[in-house]
């Protein structure tokens, strides 16, 4: 096979069927959420829409979860007056059903049967107040960092990604991410995907892949990017310096593997490997030594 029908196989391979069992308990769980939350504060004045990236239209097989997130109208307390309020009052709610962790600016839900030591379920819920009756702009919590809260918005986000032209190769490069577990929030590496392929839309599936991590490899400093929805007000997708060294040296170690063995070898053929991971896994297994994979060096 010529590196882009290499590329176009492991694709295959990642493709996610609508009508699959993977897609069904997704689909699932998220009526689960949506009805704890309606019965907790009403049926009126509260979105509750699919974010991340089965959104974007960037899941794969081997690592999709469920990004969900829960804006109340701009004239709706139900829920609080003050975005904190909204955050720990969303939270509370789905504690009824689902043990609860908060992170920045989501509140993780993990199934109540075994808890978090067993079997879980990553489902990630955003909390949110829209700014106004538009209900575009949004204000999220964060419970890390200088700021309460930041301003976003979800549709900017969505269209960033989506429309970016580069669809097949933020894929891939979400899959590096997981295969080698490079310490990089997965929206940072999106946007600098986005970045360095500007203008490069057109390229070959294995020209941009090829770009991309030499390119990473290469930049001392991480390669600037901006959320799209909040340009100058935040920061806090821009990788750290640790985390830009690690993705660094994860580039730079694939690109020589795909020059050297060829993309199946680089990024690791599902067919002749561990049973892909979804984001319903179970956390023993994931503590247990697995062997060599053909794509670890």
């Amino acid at each position: 096979m010529t590196p882009a029908q290499q590329l176009y196989a492991i694709l295959e391979q990642q493709r996610l069927h609508e009508d699959g069992p993977e897609l069904a308990a997704l689909r699932q769980h998220r009526a689960k959420v949506e009805e704890v939350l309606h019965r907790a504060f009403g049926y009126g004045g509260l979105t509750i829409r699919y974010a991340g990236s089965k959104a974007k239209d960037t899941m794969i097989k081997e690592a999709f979860d469920l990004d969900i997130v829960a804006y109340f109208h701009h004239d709706n307390a139900a829920a609080g007056d003050t975005i904190g309020e909204i955050f720990r009052k969303v939270a509370h709610a789905l504690d009824t059903a689902y043990e609860v962790k908060p992170r920045r600016s989501a509140i993780r839900l993990h199934t109540r049967e075994t808890g978090r030591n067993g079997r879980y379920i990553h489902i990630d819920v955003v909390p949110g107040r829209f700014i106004d009756a538009r209900r575009a702009d949004c204000f999220i919590h964060q419970n890390e960092g200088p700021k309460a809260y930041i301003k976003t918005n979800l549709d900017k986000h969505v269209g960033h990604i989506r429309d970016s032209g580069v669809i097949d190769t933020l894929k891939l490069m979400k899959l590096m991410r997981v295969r080698y577990g490079a310490d990089i929030k997965q929206f940072a590496l999106d946007l600098t995907t986005i970045e360095i392929l500007k203008a490069k839309a057109g390229w070959p599936i294995d020209r941009q892949m090829s770009n991309i991590l030499a390119t990473i490899a290469s930049a001392h400093v991480p390669v600037p990017i901006q959320d799209p929805a909040n340009p100058c007000g935040n920061d806090t997708v821009v990788p750290d310096r640790s985390s830009w060294t690690d993705l660094r040296a994860i580039a730079g170690r694939v690109h020589k593997g795909a020059e050297r063995s060829g993309w199946m070898v680089a990024l690791g053929d599902v067919a002749r490997s561990v049973p892909a991971r979804p984001a319903v896994v179970s956390a023993a297994a994931k503590a247990i030594n697995e062997p060599t994979m053909p794509w670890c060096y």
